[in-house]
């Protein structure tokens, strides 16, 4: 007999504090405990309408924990489980840790929390639970915990859907997932459009800190110091780094320490962690040494874990392989493995990572990770060449926060702006995401880049709002008198700019003609309206349709101010509609804490207030009922917006589906689409789907969204690109943009093919075997290689039994290709092959960088007419020789004529070529260690990358940005103008 009541009590030991667990901060004093701005919280379901048959067409808010419960524990549906999606920091953690608390606190033992990470995901989620049931006492085989979920008998939260370690991982998850609709279960993870959803389909959403809340927190924790900061809390984008609880904490510590302000979210963290890394060296005795270091190994530790993992964790071994990396590269003469475990074990005890098990590490935040990654990058920012950059960090989703972040502490203001120009020949989603997190001084500049972007109007709109920045909200309202579709655009580009400036024009909107776009912004303004927007909102409710009216009393009632009390009671007399009093009486009842008319006559007395004349005839009723304040909550709205797939036979074959498709019948078509997920994704199935966009009818169209987001791949980014200069529905247009997130979530990159599957660094040598040739080759490659370019050479490549023939074609489609020239280089068929074959390729010029040896005699008109003759005589003799043989014994060498023949007629013009190039002398080069090699070659393959590589060009819509830089510089013959950077490989050069 299992005894759940040891489990239950020692659940409530280890998460008393359960405002503490996996916070980075212990705050200095224990009103946190009562007082911590995760208290009030609020969450926000999430109506997804491709979501077959969900009806909940009005958003409802809901405090975080009654919305977990609602939707696990109380749910009625056939599927228990819900996700709660929310920013970095928003409290998703802290949320499941206090709801695990208070439901172990109610020892019911038919239904049992438990509580797991997925970040510690290795083999499956049934291990997880089998951990955690572990740690706390109660040892239970696979059967037996099979038989709890069978009868329903767990509560299941899942921690962090977005830091599951691989695809395999997560397909394991959801087939648990899948198996146990039944059994309650919360899942965590960061803003949905990069992680997706495991097809959970009630999903909640982390609101941020109410105004109130988060001046009732700062005044409780900075005591006196509070009111200090909150008047200089007048940024627009502090006041929203104040909204997230984790960064509201992380300011107040910071601030508690200098009364100073950091600008930014990078100098926020950077702030805090040297202040914790301050208090926390003082009066400490470390085990390996490491007090001096501490920083610089957490920043070199957190960016190795970025680069070599998609998770926020790494295992012990591998984590003491850094640390050993990290001594050596600073020199220090103890590296032992010995001294490998005590420098972590000083980094666990005394800084910011901890055991996330026994067998691996992790840092107590994400966004610490990502913060100290960000550090290390800054230092590397200007030794990355331009395809580096790209390459390695700004097309993989795992470093943007760090990137980003990095942006804010940068302040190099060419390097700020090559960054966000990278990123927008990569992705413009991103680049316009990044061109708001540069310093705002320079970030007119990019926001402008934003704005002439060659994309269609409405694209273009989104992406001033993705910008985030206060410089884009004067370019926005030009196109106020734009379609309506625009101008929905352009009040959502406004809320994500959340400015005071952005809600003063979304206040103005309310009283537009296009009822669409008043009920647009009232729903915007429910998401980012302040307090100092109260005498606004109260001028517009005033002249507002009644829908409106409406609307304004929802942001009333999330403001959640006193302030608001005078003018709400006088709105009350001023209206006439008995359902809009009933709804501001709701909204004073939920301020007050007044249920009665009694009690807010006393009130209005007491505060010196007009009590409304609507309500004094109750005042004299006998009936206690008429002594309750009339209210009722927010309305809801409800109606079908998708029908429920008809049930149908199942096609068997595409040709079914084909046929299905092009049915009048709107609901044999809508499961056609639904069906063809049952198939491979092949060019006839995407043209299917892509006509199924065009479908009118709704449920069709929406049917084929949510199918396209499961089984879209990275190969039809480019068509979905070329989709968004057609469409002119701003919904269809955030449609598209969620099926191309869906996208980049499953392949974790924003367009560009994988490093591993592409030659980006790889740079080509053509030479000869020989000594002198040997030498200049391995030199060449070292060079290269500490400059951070791999050359491909015949030595290395391709390998034992690899393909000859194949690789030495490479080299002729090669697109930068050193040449070391030789005599020898010059008579050697293979050699002279190679030459030929990137001869036969545009830009010959362009694509080699040659070194020419001593011996090459290139620059005599006599001495090239050697080689001229030295070809002529060789392709005789093999002509006679082969004469001598018969034709059985010729088999395989029938080609070597031909090709002695191409040469003779060939090599005249190519040497010709050779010495016209201004290539500089042997002695030059080695003297700079061929830097001026290095320096073209990096130029050329740049330019070629911007030009070709670009998915502005190959899959966005729109012609290269112009923003994109100019490589073309002076050649010193030795150009390039790479895309692939193919290679060199050849029998033996003799």
């Amino acid at each position: 007999m299992v005894n759940w009541q040891l489990y239950f009590d020692s659940i409530q030991e280890s998460y008393q504090k359960w405002w503490q667990v996996d916070t980075i901060i212990r705050v200095k004093n224990d009103w946190f405990s009562n007082s911590s701005p995760l208290e009030d919280l609020q969450v926000e379901t999430v109506p997804d309408e491709t979501f077959l048959g969900k009806k909940d067409k009005q958003p409802q808010r809901l405090e975080i924990l009654a919305g977990l419960r609602k939707y696990s524990l109380d749910s009625d549906d056939s599927d228990n489980h819900v996700l709660l999606q929310g920013k970095p920091g928003s409290g998703k953690s802290t949320a499941l840790v206090r709801l695990l608390f208070e439901e172990a606190g109610k020892r019911d033992e038919t239904r049992i929390p438990v509580f797991i990470k997925l970040r510690s995901h290795k083999t499956s989620t049934i291990a997880l639970i089998h951990n955690f049931l572990k740690s706390h006492k109660i040892y239970l085989n696979d059967p037996e915990i099979y038989r709890l979920l069978f009868e329903n008998q767990l509560f299941v939260m899942l921690d962090g859907v977005n830091e599951l370690p691989s695809e395999e991982a997560t397909k394991e998850v959801k087939v648990f997932r899948d198996a146990h609709p039944k059994v309650p279960m919360v899942f965590t993870t960061r803003d949905l459009g990069i992680w997706g959803n495991l097809g959970i389909e009630t999903r909640l959403t982390m609101q941020p800190l109410t105004e109130g809340r988060m001046r009732s927190f700062v005044r409780g924790y900075l005591e006196d110091k509070g009111e200090k900061l909150l008047n200089q809390l007048n940024n627009e984008r502090l006041k929203k780094l104040g909204e997230t609880p984790l960064f509201l904490l992380m300011l107040c510590f910071v601030y508690d320490e200098n009364e100073k302000i950091p600008d930014n979210l990078g100098e926020t963290f950077r702030r805090f962690t040297r202040q914790h890394y301050k208090q926390s060296k003082a009066d400490v005795t470390t085990l390996a040494d490491s007090k001096l270091l501490w920083s610089e190994s957490l920043e070199y530790l957190a960016f190795e874990m970025t680069k070599r993992k998609d998770k926020p964790a790494i295992g012990i071994r591998e984590a003491k392989s850094i640390i050993r990396e990290f001594l050596q590269e600073n020199n220090e003469n103890n590296y032992s493995t010995t001294r490998q475990c005590l420098w972590l074990s000083d980094l666990e005890n005394h800084h910011l990572i901890q055991k996330l098990d026994e067998d691996s590490i992790e840092f107590h935040h994400q966004l610490i990770q990502e913060y100290y990654a960000a550090e290390y990058l800054l230092q590397q920012l200007q030794k990355l060449n331009d395809r580096d950059l790209q390459w390695r960090y700004l097309n993989y989703l795992k470093w943007t926060e760090p990137i980003a972040l990095m942006l804010g502490l940068l302040k190099d203001k060419e390097q700020a702006l090559r960054v966000v120009r990278l990123a927008l020949a990569v992705d413009l989603g991103l680049g316009a995401r990044l061109a708001g997190e540069v310093n705002p001084l320079w970030q007119e500049e990019t926001v402008q880049w934003v704005a002439e972007l060659p994309v269609s109007p409405l694209y273009r709109l989104y992406l001033l709002g993705k910008t985030g920045s206060e410089k884009a909200h004067n370019i926005l309202c030009k196109n106020l008198e734009s379609s309506l579709d625009e101008k929905i655009a352009i009040v959502r580009a406004l809320g994500n700019i959340s400015s005071e400036k952005s809600r003063g024009t979304l206040i103005d909107l309310l009283k537009d003609q296009e009822t669409r776009v008043c009920l647009e912004s009232a729903a915007i303004l429910e998401q980012i309206s302040h307090s100092q927007d109260i005498p606004s909102l109260i001028n517009i409710f005033k002249i507002a349709s009644l829908a409106i009216k409406f609307k304004i009393i929802d942001i009333f009632e999330i403001l959640n101010d006193p302030k608001l009390i005078s003018a709400l009671l006088d709105l009350i007399d001023g209206e006439k509609d008995g359902f809009l009093i009933q709804r501001i009486g709701y909204v004073i009842k939920n301020i007050t804490n007044i249920d009665t008319l009694y009690k807010l006559k006393d009130y209005c007395d007491e505060q010196g207030l007009n009590f409304p004349s609507h309500y004094k005839p109750y005042l004299d009723k006998e009936n206690h009922l008429y002594n309750i304040i009339p209210s009722f909550g927010k309305i809801r709205s409800y109606g079908p917006l998708v029908r429920a797939i008809p049930k149908l036979s199942k096609y068997e074959s595409i040709e079914d589906i084909f046929v299905a498709i092009n049915s009048s019948d709107e609901e044999i078509r809508q499961a056609a689409i639904q069906q063809s997920e049952n198939f491979p994704l092949r060019d006839d199935i995407l043209d299917l789907l892509l006509q199924a966009l065009n479908d009118k009818d709704e449920s069709v169209y929406l049917t084929t969204v949510n199918i396209f987001k499961k089984i879209a791949t990275l190969e039809t980014l480019s068509v979905l690109y070329q989709r968004i200069p057609k469409i002119t529905s701003i919904y269809q247009l955030y449609d598209l943009i969620a099926i191309i997130a869906s996208v980049q979530s499953k392949t974790k990159q924003y367009s560009l093919e994988p490093m591993e599957n592409a030659s980006e660094e790889q740079v080509f040598i053509s030479y000869a075997w020989g000594e002198d040739s040997n030498e200049i080759a391995d030199k060449l490659q070292t060079a290269f290689q500490n400059a951070g370019l791999t050359i491909i050479r015949d030595k290395t490549h391709p390998g034992y039994k690899g393909d000859i023939k194949k690789f030495m074609e490479r080299i002729g489609q090669g697109n930068c290709v050193l040449i070391v020239i030789s005599d020898k280089y010059l008579k050697s068929p293979n050699c002279m092959s190679e030459l030929i074959e990137i001869a036969k390729n545009k830009d010959f010029y362009d694509r080699i960088f040659p070194v020419v040896l001593p011996d090459a005699k290139i620059y005599n008109p006599e001495d090239r007419a050697k080689y001229t003759q030295y070809w002529e005589t060789q392709s005789k003799e093999l002509e006679e020789t082969m004469k001598q043989g018969g034709l059985a014994n010729l088999q395989g060498i029938t080609d070597a004529p031909n090709l002695y023949t191409e040469i003779r007629n060939q090599i005249a013009p190519l040497i010709d070529t050779l010495k016209n190039m201004n290539v500089l002398n042997l002695d030059f080069h080695r003297q700079e260690d061929f830097e001026t090699i290095i320096q073209e070659v990096q130029k050329q393959l740049e330019r070629t990358y911007s030009e070709k590589n670009s998915p502005l060009e190959n899959s966005n819509p729109v012609a290269p940005l112009q923003v994109i830089q100019n490589f073309h510089g002076p050649v010193y013959g030795v150009a390039g103008n790479v895309q692939g950077n193919q290679i060199n490989q050849r029998e033996e050069k003799e």
